[in-house]
Order: C-alpha cells, then sequence, then structure tokens
C-alpha cells in the first residue's frame, strides 16, 4: 500500500452504515450535518458509462436488483448504490449503501485471491442481487491466466535460474585447469548482469 491501512470489525462498519444512511446521526447525537452526507454521496467524477465515484464511494445503478437478462434500458429508473471496496494480502472488506432504501452492507473477509481478486468481487454483487430477490450469478474470473498464474511463472522462472548456476558450477568444477580463466568469465558476466539492472 502507498501508506497505511486501516482495519476494523464488522460491526463497526456497521456502525458508520447506519451513521451515513441516517443522514450523519449516530444514536442520540450527530456527527455530520445531513448537507454534508449528501455531498459525500454525490458522484463528482465520471468513472465509465454509468459509473462514478464521490467522496470514497463508487456509484452506479443498482443492476443488483433486476434480473440480468431484462431491459439494461431500464437501468437509468434504477436506485443509486454507493460501494467501497479494500483489500490487503489476507483481507477482503466490502461496503455498500442504498441511501433510497436506507440498506447497508458490510462484508468483512477473512481471506484473499490476489490473483484473481474477481472472484470475491463475484460474492460481493451476489449478496445485493440475493437481499433484492433475485438468483446469484455464476463467479466469472476476469483476470488473464498470467494474473492467475504468475506464481507459477515466477516459480518456473526461479527454477531456471538456478539450474543454470548449477551447470556453470558444475562446468568450474569439473574442469580445474581452466577455472581460473572460468571464474573470471564467471565474474564478468555476474558484473554485466548487474549493471544491466541498475
Amino acid at each position: 500500500m502507498p501508506s497505511t491501512t486501516m482495519y476494523s470489525s464488522a460491526e463497526d462498519l456497521g456502525h458508520e452504515l447506519m451513521a451515513l444512511l441516517d443522514e450523519g446521526k449516530c444514536g442520540d447525537g450527530r456527527i455530520l450535518q445531513p448537507e454534508s452526507v449528501e455531498a459525500m454521496f454525490e458522484p463528482r467524477v465520471r468513472v465509465d458509462g454509468s459509473k462514478g465515484y464521490a467522496m470514497g464511494w463508487f456509484t452506479h445503478p443498482l443492476v443488483e436488483s433486476v434480473d440480468p437478462s431484462g431491459d439494461p434500458a431500464a437501468d437509468r429508473d434504477l436506485p443509486l448504490l454507493l460501494e467501497h471496496q479494500g483489500e490487503w494480502g489476507n483481507s477482503h472488506t466490502y461496503l455498500a449503501m442504498v441511501p433510497d432504501s436506507r440498506l447497508g452492507v458490510a462484508l468483512v473477509i477473512n481471506g484473499n485471491d490476489t490473483s484473481a481478486p474477481s472472484r470475491l468481487k463475484a460474492i460481493d454483487t451476489n449478496i445485493l442481487r440475493i437481499l433484492h430477490g433475485q438468483l446469484p450469478v455464476p463467479t466469472v474470473v476476469q483476470e488473464d491466466w498470467l494474473q492467475r498464474y504468475s506464481w507459477a511463472v515466477s516459480l518456473a522462472l526461479l527454477l531456471a535460474e538456478l539450474l543454470s548456476l548449477w551447470l556453470a558450477l558444475s562446468l568450474l568444477i569439473r574442469r580445474p585447469g581452466r577455472a581460473r580463466k572460468r571464474w573470471s568469465l564467471l565474474a564478468l558476466a555476474a558484473g554485466a548482469v548487474n549493471a544491466n539492472r541498475k
């Protein structure tokens, strides 16, 4: 992460969502003015298509509330969904709010799949679908094969590098008479590799 991160419980996140959906009220007190909450929810930047960005919240029509095989033109009449996602190597968090119906969702998962984060995103959207009376849709992994199997590619490259090192050392050890010349060539090659890395 660029600087730091923040950890919270599902209960704390639920309190945050309740306060935001209640226009800044928290129990008997008020932590934000209604105008401030409204300003937070107003999408000011167009991301793509119908997706926008407010103050820390991505916004788009609540397409999870309708049948995916329905008319896409009907999306314009859908309520606004605000969502925020956070993740770490071993955790995934999803927050969603529908201000029109005062629905809030806080999902905290003690696990993550950084090679295919779309798997967990499918859980996020399917929860919204179920809450709106729709059937969940199958997970479709959107990441390319290189991202999904980057660990295997990295392991293969490491093994190839170790094999080349073993071959080089075995050649140097087999012919001790020429070892001095070969060691100088190996040192020269190592210096060239380090120079290229800089």
